[in-house]
């Protein structure tokens, strides 16, 4: 029961679409209400605990509406330009390597190699 309940409980955290601090408090409080019935109820089974507390969807809907609007709202804004911004970021280390790879490789065409040979003599002064 308690990998039923730990993916029961990861279901609800997903699905919830509020900042941090409230999703952690709240999945808290899911959890102290598993906790107290399963209390009360020690041989209860994980459908009777579903049936408690209800779908995930329900519980999650539940809860958004007792939630200000404006909060879903400014964090759902935030969470949208946190990703927009790591495509953004994402593309543009893209194109740098593909501009530093065209670069290298042109560099390597346009080498020019040179020889310089170098003779050296020494002459000895006799006396």
């Amino acid at each position: 029961m308690d990998n039923e309940l730990r993916k029961y409980y990861k279901e609800i955290e997903k699905k919830l679409c509020c900042p941090k601090a409230m999703r952690a408090k709240f999945a808290s409080d899911i959890r102290r209400m598993v906790s107290d019935f399963l209390n009360e109820n020690p041989n209860a089974s994980f459908v009777e605990v579903k049936h408690f507390l209800g779908e995930p969807d329900d519980i999650v809907a539940t809860f958004i509406e007792s939630i200000d609007s404006s909060v879903i709202s400014r964090h759902t804004k935030k969470e949208r330009y946190i990703k927009t911004g790591g495509i953004l970021l994402l593309v543009a280390m893209l194109i740098g390597a593909i501009i530093f790879a065209v670069y290298t490789a042109n560099i390597r065409i346009n080498a020019v190699v040179t020889k310089e040979t170098t003779l050296i003599i020494y002459e000895s002064v006799e006396e």
